[in-house]
């Protein structure tokens, strides 16, 4: 058996860690709570504990979350100092981004925050494709290839539209659709209704020229309405067009055979 890997429950201990080991891990770790996990290979012990942590969310997953062992967590995280307000993608976030239960206008399981947060209990997975837009870079959270797809998209206070080239991004991965968030501490709320993605007009931001966010305040039935008066217009300015040559036609045949009688 790897060392890493933790087996059966027993006594004090949950697998080969011991309480202890656990509640020390989680302690060490959350003393640096905004720490995000890519920087943690600088703190060869936080990267231990992060890794302990890694092999106990495997032992429960593998195990089908027993019940017991849940308990024993759930006392050790409960005499945790819990952060006011947790950053995504760093060791607050992991440890209590599926701990939290309110996340807004969206489920547990679709939070940016439970997306990479560790499992310490059985949790579904989102459904929904998830994607985060932070100072212009558009990040792929979750691995969810299964066209078509919709998509959930995070977006930050300066958010003022989407580019060509994000667009583009979320096409490639499939996305049909997509609902905008926006954060506000550690919950996320909506901001737009769903809409098709093709339907989107994109921003400049090499021209320094924005649509407005106005332009994102619309569902998929006001958009066809849209598509379709454009459409009807079309339709009617080419059937004038043609009355008119037929007019003219019809005038020009009748004068000429005016102008040919004896």
């Amino acid at each position: 058996m790897d060392q890493n890997d933790i087996g059966p429950e027993s006594g004090n201990k949950i697998g080969n860690l011991s309480l202890k080991d656990l509640e020390h891990a989680i302690s060490n770790l959350l003393s640096k709570p905004d720490l995000p996990l890519e920087k943690l290979g600088k703190s060869p012990s936080l990267l231990a504990n992060y890794q302990r942590l890694l092999s106990f969310e495997k032992y429960l997953d593998k195990n089908n979350f027993p019940r017991e062992d849940l308990e024993k967590y759930e006392k050790i995280i409960k005499k945790q100092y819990m952060p006011a307000t947790i950053k995504q993608g760093t060791i607050g976030s992991y440890i209590y981004g599926c701990y939290y239960q309110d996340h807004g206008d969206l489920e547990q399981k679709c939070s940016p925050n439970c997306i990479r947060g560790m499992k310490y209990k059985n949790i579904e997975k989102c459904e929904y494709q998830i994607w985060h837009l932070k100072k212009n870079e558009l990040i792929w959270l979750n691995k969810k290839p299964r066209p078509p797809i919709r998509a959930y998209l995070y977006v930050e206070d300066d958010f003022e539209g989407l580019t060509r080239e994000h667009l583009k991004d979320m096409e490639n991965q499939k996305v049909n659709s997509i609902v905008i968030f926006k954060r506000d501490n550690d919950r996320f709320y909506k901001i737009s209704k769903r809409m098709r993605l093709k339907n989107i007009r994109p921003i400049d931001l090499e021209k320094n020229y924005l649509e407005g966010f106005d332009a994102y305040e619309t569902n998929d039935n006001e958009i066809d309405k849209k598509n379709g008066n454009e459409f009807f217009g079309i339709i009617l300015l080419v059937l004038f067009i043609f009355l008119v040559i037929s007019f003219f036609a019809w005038y020009y045949y009748k004068y000429r055979r005016k102008k040919n009688l004896p």
